[in-house]
């Protein structure tokens, strides 16, 4: 007999736990609400800080974490769906409609925890983007353009040289030799806008 009671007790309990959910959806969707506001409040700062760090990097050029762009784009969605919360006339709902907005505002509320959690995992080095490190897809458009008077001739040695300035190269020195007045100082200065540039 003390078995069948315990596991009526075990049933009992596993089908108590989502109807109390339910009814904590329905009974105190306020507190979920202005939880959720409270909560993206703090988010939208964290936020507006690391955004600042990102482009103060980027204006200095130091290194900035693979996860933090990811992570901006989160919170952007996460506010629209906020803005988008309906919170006029929150008194005079009818159940289902308290409801709805109770679960809704419990799940934002897991998303905005998700992401506070993935914030402690972005770690910033503030090291500098080493010279060498350049794009492959900046390095197409990073030849000589059409503003300057350059011969197609010289674009082959420009890109050579670019290349040898990439981090996966050793010696990370370049050299130019040829007559005089032929543009070596010319490209080369080109060379170190590109590298500073990228």
């Amino acid at each position: 007999m003390d078995v069948a009671t315990e596991i009526i007790k075990q049933v009992v309990q596993v089908l108590m736990d989502p109807v109390k959910q339910h009814l904590g959806y329905m009974i105190s969707y306020r507190k979920y609400v202005v939880e959720m506001h409270t909560k993206m409040n703090y988010l939208n700062v964290a936020r507006a800080g690391e955004k600042e760090h990102l482009d103060r990097n980027i204006r200095i050029r130091l290194m900035v974490p693979d996860q933090v762009s990811p992570w901006l784009d989160k919170i952007q969605n996460i506010n629209a769906k906020v803005k988008n919360f309906p919170s006029e006339d929150l008194d005079c709902l009818d159940f289902k409609s308290r409801h709805k907005l109770g679960s809704k505002a419990s799940k934002i509320i897991n998303e905005i925890d998700s992401i506070t959690t993935q914030l402690s995992l972005i770690k910033w080095t503030d090291e500098k983007i080493p010279l060498g490190r350049i794009d492959s897809t900046m390095t197409s458009t990073s030849t000589p353009s059409g503003d300057h008077n350059d011969f197609q001739s010289r674009v082959h040695t420009f890109t050579e040289a670019l290349k040898a300035l990439r981090p996966d190269h050793k010696p990370h020195m370049v050299a130019l030799w040829g007559m005089g007045g032929v543009g070596k100082t010319t490209m080369m200065k080109k060379l170190r806008q590109t590298v500073l540039k990228y």
